[in-house]
């Protein structure tokens, strides 16, 4: 998890830096955005990794219903 907090951070910095540099606005905001999905995607992952780690009666239990 450290580095999707160091992804989050990296997000953060780009949407500062979007404020602050209002004529490359769009390419901090679309970094920002990379940065994001990167983050997002490696939680996705650890929770299906986690998920398939458990005995199948708690992943049934997981189920949505």
């Amino acid at each position: 998890m450290d580095e999707v907090a160091h992804l989050q951070e990296l997000e953060a910095d780009c949407r500062r830096r979007a404020l602050s540099e209002a004529d490359r606005k769009w390419y901090w905001l679309a970094q920002a955005a990379k940065y994001q999905m990167q983050a997002s995607r490696k939680v996705a992952f650890s929770f299906d990794e986690s998920v398939a780690a458990k005995p199948p009666e708690v992943r049934l239990a997981l189920w949505p219903q």
